[in-house]
């Protein structure tokens, strides 16, 4: 192979409009832990999720874009007064200054109004927009209002309060409420202006322990929520602008996370919730006095189901009965909406990874996907396996377990294993087998059950049979740590350790994934170690140079073979590319190599693609026609690093994080030899490949078999953007088959040209680009 340093690095970058062939069939929301709906009209509305992104609706829910703020601010607050005009409150990444900053545009756009150290605001707790001209906000001891649109700031707070303010409301310039917590006595109380903030009126609940939400949908008729002495949860109520209240909801279970009136009398409420037998949600028709659980059908594409561990963050209705319910599962981000008052909910947004793909035909396949609860701290996970009859169009969940499925091997098309794991940081490994294509998953080993030699923290696994498998990962005890790897040779039932490397004080061991190759096997982790296995000598270390992480190994071939790693230095992601031509006896280092490579696949000696994601972690595809000695871009920027690659019948689908899912058109694989290429059933025009191409490139296409006319042409023909004949490729009768034509453009200028392929009744036009 030639000089791979150097030939690895000539990628080919262009963006994804040039290279169309991909259609994508699911993709989720980027972000964390939802907050609420704010809906300006029946149509707009904004939600903001954790740490810094900002999602916009203008149809109700249906679909939802990404408003853009730097990334190194943190989100506290959001509120728009149209769907033009808003503020948000946020901090930097350092946590030392607290910003609130303003829109003109849509969110297109963001100026900073107001700047002061974090330490002394401690953020806001609430933020409200009167109008265009007024905006009000609370912190720790402190209010601060704008009469001219957020130019200028002032502080409104009464002297002498020493306390917390939380919720503020303006009915009007001069009438305000704010809710209160006094540092001094420990009691909740409101606090009322008449004058727009220059004085204010105190009234006390002293058997209140805090007030939470509130808020006024009229003038005069306003609500709280608020908890008392004895921990019971309450609703109280003013019909006179807040002279008196009066309490008209008390539940020592039911604990109100939001509630959205609909009108004086219908209101919905959403609840504080641990994990829920199904999504749920209340509602009031007598204006919040008293509530009816409401468990209407929800929908995973077609089927009715609920999910077990979703959590509803937050619930809107337009006067058109349109709903919108915000939540997640887990950490992902999930959006359903209603056409019906809420009768039947749809799936608009599911944000689920998926981590593993595989496919029988071009129809039929399954996805194993899972995510973590909880972060960092990784409390419980949770993992599901899904089934598609179409190609990945739909999906139904045939098994749904409470670990995170993290590596599946497939030993046929029916048997596969799963390592899971779950617990606290994930410190407990669990092993499931199917032998029905993902349904009835059944644990077979719960290594910290059955390994009682160390701990382990399981990483990686594969099983070559029904019986042979290795597990790496690695170990502690009360002496020592470092990396491990254990075999079993009787389907999982019992383990041995068969390798193991202690970490040092300067050298800390840590296998993160293993590969077979034939009978060859390795493995690779933390500080550079690779680790190689032959039957003959078992598990060896390979003495290296390398001394940054590793995380994946992909083979071409017996001899060829690149290991993907990557580690944080502070500042950013920097991703590592060592690459072998000699079976592993000596690796080479690629430099400062921009992508992550998460999963390869080669169709023959020449033809790959790889998948992974950038600095950013957005995701990329990559393919090569050479081998790997040149690599071209193919698609970019997508919201969630790619995680697997599957080819079946001519066809590819790529799955990732945020529930990315996508699918080649038949287009897509002209680049596999056309002798292998079964004839098609449908008339077809493929892309051309190269594309960009300079200056020759290929055109497939296919006439099918139930095809019986003998006396239609078949017309290629090129043309320039102008839409000029420029060439006449075909000019022909041609039987069913499968064709290629060459078409040299050596005598043409750069730019886009069209091709257009003309059979009778069918025509069909595709792009291609020049470039010299």
């Amino acid at each position: 192979m030639k000089n791979i340093k150097q030939t690895f690095l000539l990628l080919i970058l262009f963006t994804s409009q040039i290279f169309p062939q991909w259609t994508k069939l699911n993709e989720g929301i980027k972000g964390n832990y939802p907050n609420q709906l704010e809906f300006v009209n029946d149509n707009v509305g904004f939600t903001y999720l954790y740490p810094s992104t900002i999602l916009k609706t203008s149809d109700a829910g249906k679909s939802w874009e990404e408003l853009q703020i730097p990334s190194d601010l943190s989100l506290w607050q959001l509120s728009f007064v149209n769907e033009y005009i808003g503020w948000i409150v946020c901090s930097n990444s350092a946590g030392t200054k607290t910003f609130i900053q303003k829109t003109e545009d849509g969110g297109i756009s963001w100026e900073t109004q107001f700047e002061a150290p974090y330490e002394n605001w401690y953020g806001l707790n609430s933020l409200q927009t009167l109008d265009e001209n007024h905006i009000y906000g609370t912190s720790y001891n402190k209010i601060i209002s704008s009469i001219d649109g957020g130019n200028i700031w002032t502080e409104i707070a009464p002297q002498g309060f020493v306390g917390e303010y939380r919720n503020i409301v303006f009915i009007n310039s001069n009438l305000g409420f704010v809710s209160f917590y006094n540092y001094s006595n420990y009691e909740p109380s409101l606090l009322t202006t008449k004058d727009g903030g220059i004085t204010w009126d105190i009234q006390s609940f002293t058997e209140l322990s805090y007030i939470d939400k509130l808020q006024f949908i009229t003038d005069s008729i306003g609500y709280f929520t608020a908890v008392d002495d004895s921990s019971d949860n309450l609703i109280f109520k003013t019909i006179n602008s807040g002279k008196n209240w009066e309490q008209i909801f008390k539940s020592d279970t039911i604990s109100f996370n939001n509630l959205k009136f609909i009108d004086e009398q219908i209101v919905y409420g959403t609840t504080w919730q641990g994990r829920r037998s199904q999504i749920s949600y209340l509602k009031s028709i007598d204006g919040g006095r008293t509530w009816i659980a409401q468990n209407p059908k929800f929908y995973f594409y077609n089927s009715e189901y609920n999910f077990t561990q979703f959590t509803l963050s937050d619930i809107f209705f337009n006067s058109k009965n349109e709903g919108i319910i915000l939540g997640n599962l887990g950490n992902y981000i999930t959006v359903y909406t209603s056409n019906d008052n809420g009768n039947n909910w749809n799936l608009q947004k599911y944000s689920c990874p998926f981590t593993k793909l595989s496919f029988t035909d071009s129809l039929n396949g399954i996805a194993f996907g899972g995510y973590e609860v909880g972060g960092l701290h990784v409390l419980d996970s949770y993992g599901e396996v899904f089934s598609t009859k179409d190609g990945g169009k739909s999906w139904e969940i045939i098994f749904e377990t409470p670990n995170r499925i993290l590596k599946t091997n497939f030993i046929n098309e029916n048997i596969a294993y799963s390592l899971t794991k779950t617990g606290d940081w994930g410190m407990i490994t669990k092993i499931f087998k199917t032998v029905v294509r993902g349904k009835n998953l059944t644990e077979i080993i719960s290594l910290e059950n059955e390994f009682k030699e160390h701990n382990i923290l399981a990483n990686d696994f594969v099983m070559i049979d029904e019986n042979k498998g290795w597990l790496a990962g690695s170990y502690y005890d009360s002496i020592s740590s470092g990396s491990i790897i254990i075999e079993t040779n009787d389907g999982c039932k019992t383990w041995q350790t068969v390798f193991i490397s202690k970490s040092t004080d300067f050298v800390y061991r840590r296998l993160t994934s293993i590969y077979f190759n034939d009978t060859t096997g390795w493995a690779v982790g933390e500080s550079g170690q690779i680790v190689r296995y032959t039957p003959q000598s078992g598990w060896k270390d390979v003495k290296t140079d390398i001394s940054v992480p590793l995380e994946k190994m992909f083979f071409k071939d017996e001899l060829i073979a690149w290991i993907s790693g990557g580690f944080y230095n502070g500042t950013e992601y920097e991703f590592i590319l060592l690459s072998t031509v000699d079976g592993g006896e000596t690796w080479q280092s690629i430099n400062k190599y921009g992508y992550k490579i998460n999963d390869m696949i080669f169709i023959d000696e020449n033809k790959g693609w790889f998948v992974g994601n950038d600095n950013n972690e957005n995701g990329v595809i990559f393919k090569t026609n050479d081998g790997g000695e040149n690599w071209q871009l193919v698609l970019d920027n997508l919201i969630g690093s790619l995680y697997d690659i599957e080819i079946k019948d001519n066809h590819a689908w790529v799955s990732g994080n945020y529930g990315l899912l996508l699918k080649s058109n038949d287009s897509l694989l002209t680049w596999i030899d056309n002798n292998n290429k079964p004839l098609q059933n449908e008339f077809s025009l493929n892309q051309n490949y190269p594309n960009p191409f300079n200056p020759t490139t290929t055109i497939e296409y296919s006439i099918p078999l139930n095809d019986k006319r003998e006396t239609s042409n078949v017309h290629l023909i090129i043309y320039d953007i102008l839409g000029r004949e420029v060439k006449t490729l075909v000019n022909e009768i041609q039987k069913p088959g499968n064709y290629n034509i060459q078409f040299d453009g050596s005598k043409l200028s750069s730019g886009v040209y069209y091709y257009q392929l003309k059979y009778g009744s069918f025509v069909q036009t595709k792009k291609m680009l020049l470039l010299k």
